[in-house]
C-alpha cells in the first residue's frame, strides 16, 4: 500500500508532453553534480535546474540514518 502511495505522489511531481518531460523534487545541493552526471547519459537535452532556496518552499526532512537503520 505504501509503495502505491509513493507512486501516486511521484506522478503528481512529473509532467510530460509529446516532446518534453519534467520532474520536480528535492536533492541535497552537494548531490546536484552527481545527478547531472547521471542524467547526461540520457542525452544532451536533459537540464537540471536548481531553484533558489528562498523561494522553493520548505524542504522535506533529510534523514541520514547509520547502519543497520539505513534506508
Amino acid at each position: 500500500m505504501l509503495a502505491e502511495l509513493d507512486q501516486l505522489e511521484a506522478m503528481t511531481l512529473a509532467d510530460a508532453t509529446e516532446r518534453t518531460a519534467s520532474v520536480s523534487g528535492w536533492l541535497p545541493r552537494q548531490d546536484v553534480a552527481r545527478l547531472r552526471t547521471a542524467l547526461s547519459a540520457v542525452g544532451s537535452g536533459v537540464t537540471v535546474t536548481v531553484r533558489d532556496a528562498a523561494t522553493a518552499g520548505e524542504p522535506p526532512t533529510l534523514l541520514d540514518n547509520p547502519e543497520p537503520v539505513g534506508p
